[in-house]
């Protein structure tokens, strides 16, 4: 084949080929584009907002987090990562609602407990969690060191590492579980664990004390019915 004549050729097939690569390529950013706008939309943006907690009967602003999901369902919980729950000047017995009013006038259920959200609130005395908490996460009550009493509600599914450590001066954990909650190591101090009173619900004793981190409590009781 003569070399003058197949150049034209390739020329116009590289083109042609170049032409459906880029008919691929906008197909391609239209759908991209088109899924993250509905991801915004279904999905949204993690959020903070600000609703009533109660201190010694008196109201507090606490900080909440909103992650948004999909089909309209959305899980609010306690602080952020980034962003304390309450001023760490807060002092005396935390009550946290159960249901919160989110911006949009919603009131959903308070379902988790951010990494660090009460870290360093060292003149809280007791923290009642709400009831449909189901997740406590690490370093979450990271040196409270004047907590007493803690009361963890039956719906608590994990305790992630660290999350009563340096609270020295900790009496009681009650725990409302009848299912053990899954935990890591390193949740409480030693001292916590030489001290501290661990409540569990009647009947759980046994399966609390196998539990590897539960089972090391030197005093561990069950609740009356």
């Amino acid at each position: 084949m003569n070399r003058k004549a197949s150049f034209p050729f390739a020329f116009h097939s590289f083109f042609r080929n170049f032409a459906a690569v880029k008919r691929i390529v906008v197909f391609l950013f239209v759908l991209l584009t088109g899924l993250s706008a509905w991801c915004q939309q279904e999905v949204g943006q993690d959020s903070l907002f600000q609703a009533t907690a109660w201190c010694d009967g008196k109201p507090v602003l606490m900080t909440f987090h909103l992650r948004p999901m999909v089909q309209n369902w959305a899980v609010v919980g306690i602080g952020r990562y980034d962003h304390p729950a309450i001023n760490t000047l807060t002092a005396g017995r935390l009550i946290v609602p159960d249901t919160v009013p989110t911006p949009s006038g919603a009131r959903i259920p308070v379902r988790s407990v951010a990494r660090s959200a009460f870290a360093h609130c060292s003149r809280l005395t007791e923290v009642v969690l709400p009831s449909a908490i189901e997740e406590v996460g690490d370093q979450s009550f990271f040196n409270c060191s004047s907590l007493r009493e803690v009361t963890l509600p039956s719906s608590l599914r994990v305790i992630w590492p660290f999350a009563f450590r340096g609270c020295e001066n900790l009496d009681i954990v009650r725990l409302l579980c009848t299912k053990r909650p899954a935990v890591y190591d390193n949740i409480f101090d030693q001292q916590t664990l030489d001290r501290a009173t661990l409540i569990v619900p009647a009947g759980t004793d046994a399966d609390y004390a196998n539990s590897l981190v539960f089972g090391m409590f030197r005093y561990r009781t069950e609740a009356f019915e």
